[in-house]
């Protein structure tokens, strides 16, 4: 077998012309360019496809200088290429080409004992391509650094890999004492970036899952500590694919200046709340101090006047005179019961709620049910008249927009909340085209500010037919031993 292989073997491998002139063939089928160049750095020989981009028959580039060869292209740098042959270490170069122009070559330097190979070739399809990439990460890098958004790029591990000059700026001024200021740290261990205690469980729950793929995004609101005051920040964290590996993107912004403004405007829709109250409490002591007392006064004349005329006209005159005061002094007293209940003081809330049901249902010919639970009369007197307000509100807008037959009215409050809810049959909430409810009113502003005063929250839901109003607000002034509940109820 062995005597075949070498039977069979070419005979340029025996016979040094032979292999001459199978090497040229080669070397003159490949597309790179072949110099070899003489201790001199004078051409002993090229290929075909070295001719061919010189512009001269091999013949006329033989026993020429490389330099002057190559003179037209100005960015060789011809001490850097000297000295890569005389250190003899292959070296490779990339330059802009004179002999093409808007080429770009790459060039490698084979030095041998006496001879040195040129190897060069056009790399200007890699190289634009090249150049596109560095522009747009050079145009990404810009606008990451324009935004005020402090963001960082994590690999699979959460190391940080690069980040913006917002990241840079805080993590700097943040004293986090690292090299290049993070970079190549864990995100996690990285202690200026994390929120106060009791946020700190989730924080790192949340930026781990997306890192483990367990969650394409995760956001939170926190705060933390920043030179000796606390800020509000929004964290933002997702992943981003690409065709070859997983990157995540971590964003912050400082949003303390949005949640003062915030916090602004809820203090001064419970302040405007509380002037109303004010206002109610003033309007019902004047209709029931004087007004009533005035209808009062005009009765009793009206009964003075009857016996003194005694005809029978004058008396059904008299009579739906009476009627009518009769009529007026009902309805200021349900005025005044509505702007300011005094019994709720006096009765609490479930009597107060349940005697406002029945009123209800008996002026407006809608059917009111009302279920109460917990010790709802043992609230603070603000909450209860809060409460109080926001029932009324929720079915005021059943009469006036509803169109309904019944609703239900549920407030109950165990250890840790209060819930109320208000529910009716009605055509629901006007809505957009796109289905979102449409910008709520004054009454449901008013709601809504009475509820976040306490620290709760209410929403709304109407699907196809009927409307719910919910209302959830914590109790940790409930929150004690059962004794205090017990004396509560």
């Amino acid at each position: 077998m062995n005597e075949v292989i070498r039977h069979d073997i070419p005979n340029f491998f025996r016979h040094p012309q032979t292999k001459e002139k199978s090497l040229r063939s080669i070397l003159d089928s490949v597309s790179d360019g072949y110099v070899l160049l003489g201790r001199d750095l004078r051409i002993e020989d090229a290929n075909i496809a070295a001719a061919s981009w010189l512009g001269s028959p091999v013949e006329g580039l033989l026993g020429r200088d490389l330099f002057e060869v190559f003179d037209k292209d100005a960015s060789i740098d011809r001490k850097a290429i000297v000295g890569a042959i005389e250190s003899g270490r292959q070296q490779k170069f990339e330059m802009f080409s004179g002999c093409g122009p808007g080429r770009w070559v790459e060039a490698e330097f084979h030095p041998g004992d006496h001879q040195t190979a040129l190897l060069f070739r056009d790399i200007t399809e890699r190289r634009s391509v090249e150049l596109v990439g560095e522009k747009a990460a050079d145009l990404l890098a810009s606008a990451l650094d324009a935004t005020s958004s402090e963001i960082a790029i994590l690999d699979e591990a959460g190391r940080v890999l690069v980040a913006n000059r917002a990241w840079h700026r805080f993590v700097a001024k943040a004293g986090a004492r690292r090299p290049d200021n993070g970079i190549g740290a864990f995100y996690l261990e990285l202690r200026v970036l994390h929120p106060v205690k009791p946020q700190q469980q989730s924080f790192r729950a949340g930026v781990r899952a997306v890192l483990a793929g367990e969650r394409a995004d995760y956001q939170m609101n926190f705060r933390t500590k920043v030179d000796g005051r606390y800020r509000c920040y929004r964290l933002r964290v997702a992943g981003v694919e690409s065709s070859s590996r997983r990157r995540i993107l971590v964003a912050r912004d400082d949003v303390t200046e949005l949640e003062t403004a915030l916090n602004d405007v809820d203090n001064m829709a419970v302040r405007l709340v509380n002037l109303q109250e004010q206002e109610r409490q003033r309007y019902a002591a004047e209709l029931h101090d004087s007004t009533v007392q005035h209808l009062t006064a005009a009765s009793l004349n009206l009964m003075v006047l009857r016996n003194r005329l005694g005809r029978s006209g004058d008396d059904a005159i008299i009579a739906a005179v009476e009627d009518s005061v009769s009529e007026a002094q009902r309805e200021i007293r349900s005025v005044s019961y509505l702007l300011y209940p005094r019994t709720l003081d006096e009765d609490g809330l479930k009597s107060t709620l349940a005697r406002f049901a029945s009123g209800y249902s008996s002026r407006t010919q809608i059917d009111a049910s009302l279920r109460t639970h917990g010790a709802i009369d043992g609230l603070p007197l603000p909450l209860q008249r809060s409460v109080l307000r926001i029932v009324q509100e929720a079915v005021a807008n059943v009469h006036r927009h509803a169109h309904a037959t019944s609703v239900r009215i549920t407030v109950g409050a165990d250890r840790r909340r209060l819930s109320i809810s208000v529910a009716d049959d009605g055509r629901g909430l006007a809505k957009n085209d796109d289905g979102s409810i449409l910008q709520p009113g004054v009454g449901i502003s008013g709601m809504k500010a009475r509820v976040h005063h306490f620290g709760g929250c209410l929403k709304l839901r109407s699907a196809g037919r009927g409307t719910l109003v919910f209302a959830r607000i914590p109790l940790p002034s409930l929150a004690g031993a059962s004794d205090a509940e017990t004396r509560l109820q």
